[in-house]
């Protein structure tokens, strides 16, 4: 795997509910969030809420994958990390269509922190994202970018 194409939101808060809608832009919680949703990323590794956009506008990132973390107690660190790239990279391919070390994609991951945990958050959002500064346009389902 290319190296520099991992990048992690680790321990991001899941605390806001409010609800947006995902066909237009907004902003959602980060656990209403559904698979094939087009977002700006976070510029800190905390957030409530993702920037939603129609994927027919320039974005960062969509969310591929929405796996669970199981368990009843909240995992050390390196444990929740490890689970969030396992299960991300397993999605990616079917997803995108390429794998992530022949994607010019960068994988991020974004995962409970322990206050979101005590509410009840075990999700993990798995996002495609354009490389760099670049943006995208429309979505990578399929794509094989």
């Amino acid at each position: 795997m290319k190296a520099s194409f991992i990048r992690t939101c680790c321990g991001v808060l899941v605390l806001f509910f409010g609800a947006s809608t995902l066909s237009g832009c907004g902003f959602s919680s980060v656990m209403r969030l559904s698979v094939g949703a087009c977002v700006q990323i976070p510029t800190s590794t905390s957030a409530y809420s993702l920037e939603t956009v129609s994927c027919s506008r320039p974005h960062q990132a969509e969310v591929f994958a929405l796996p669970t973390v199981g368990g009843s107690e909240f995992p050390e660190a390196a444990q929740l990390e490890s689970e969030a790239r396992r299960e991300c990279e397993k999605d990616f391919t079917p997803y995108v269509g390429s794998g992530v070390e022949d994607s010019a994609l960068d994988l991020i991951w974004m995962t409970p922190s322990r206050e979101s945990w005590e509410r009840g958050d075990r999700q993990i959002v798995c996002l495609a994202a354009a490389n760099g500064d670049q943006t995208l346009r429309g979505s990578v389902r399929d794509s094989a970018y």
